[in-house]
């Protein structure tokens, strides 16, 4: 005689616990148990006696699914550079117990507990940080169905703060020294690198604000007072989350045509992030070459001039040393041939 079982998750359609008697090549069932809506309360002991003496006891356990998963934060935020994490729990393990696993895979660092599990991140990095995170438990060596277990995690979207990667001053010709004359009109355009959330375009001109909320700056008669160097900045502002980021692009000189002849020179950055390009448009080269060798000029002449000038002060210096030392060499004699005659004169 032997003794079978079968045992389906709950809400299935049966649960057969049977006994069976083998003679003769014959199948007799001597006794069946037979449970149409499967319960955590049917696991238990089971046992069924033949018509002698002899007993047989089976073990029913029933497979069942966790609780549904919960997450610490339903709308996270991750912040560029700055570390982050996410959990999820189970208030009920299942059986059997349940491990929670996180999709999609990534470079996290996930820690498991009991009915719970945490991911973490060291650096915010938004290239490589996915844009929905979901948690699910999964048992192994259950009878419950996959897409049952799939269907108790939890997917939340996740929003990514980050700063432009890159600002930038479009130009004509691309060039960081612009000539124009009064009464001109002027268009200068800020490209801004993608960012979450959108930041605030500002223009500054000599590190005074001129315009904010547009990215193109357009002037349409430039007067005296909007010669200068100007830059662009993107500013994002989050006090609740202390987000303060502000990225300035590199310097856009405007100049007038009649002073090209004195520099033509571009101001230096002080930008830390990537600027426009110093490439300067081919009829401003020479111009630009020029300024560069009258300025070296001008210095090799003032370090000329102050040589002369530090060699004539010592000679002069040696000089009146010169003088008096020979004067007083001169008084000395003088003196020696009158202070002999005198002692001469006190012998006698």
């Amino acid at each position: 005689m032997t003794v079978s079982r079968s045992a389906n998750v709950r809400g299935t359609v049966e649960t057969a616990v049977s006994v069976q008697t083998h003679s003769q090549n014959l199948v007799v069932v001597v006794q069946s148990f037979i449970s149409k809506n499967t319960q955590r309360s049917c696991a238990a002991i089971y046992m069924c006696q033949d018509c002698g003496d002899r007993s047989y006891r089976v073990k029913l356990d029933v497979h069942y699914p966790p609780s549904k998963l919960t997450i610490s934060d339903s709308s996270p935020i991750a912040i560029q550079g700055r570390p982050f994490e996410l959990s999820c729990q189970m208030n009920d393990l299942g059986n059997p117990e349940a491990d929670i696993t996180w999709q999609p895979d990534t470079e996290g660092v996930i820690t498991q507990g009991q009915g719970s599990s945490t991911i973490q991140f060291n650096s915010v990095d938004h290239r490589t940080m996915p844009r929905k995170i979901k948690c699910y438990p999964t048992q192994d060596g259950s009878k419950v169905s996959e897409d049952a277990l799939q269907n108790l995690g939890v997917s939340v979207p996740l929003e990514i703060y980050y700063p432009p990667e890159s600002v930038q001053i479009q130009s004509p010709h691309s060039s960081t020294v612009l000539f124009t004359n009064i009464g001109d009109r002027l268009d200068l355009n800020c490209t801004v690198g993608q960012s979450n959330p959108t930041p605030t375009i500002s223009w500054w001109r000599n590190d005074a604000l001129v315009q904010e909320g547009d990215s193109r700056l357009s002037i349409a008669q430039v007067r005296q007072t909007d010669i200068g160097q100007y830059v662009c900045k993107a500013r994002v502002d989050v006090p609740s989350l202390g987000i303060h980021w502000n990225v300035q692009s590199g310097p856009v000189t405007v100049l007038l045509e009649s002073d090209a002849h004195i520099t033509t020179t571009a101001l230096p950055s002080t930008a830390t992030t990537p600027h426009i390009s110093t490439a300067k448009t081919t009829d401003m080269a020479p111009v630009v070459a020029a300024g560069v060798q009258e300025n070296s000029s001008s210095k090799d002449h003032q370090v000329f001039t102050m040589a002369v000038i530090m060699s004539c002060a010592f000679g002069g210096v040696m000089f009146l040393c010169v003088v008096i030392i020979a004067a007083w060499v001169y008084q000395h004699r003088k003196r020696s041939p009158r202070t002999s005659q005198l002692q001469l004169q006190g012998k006698n």
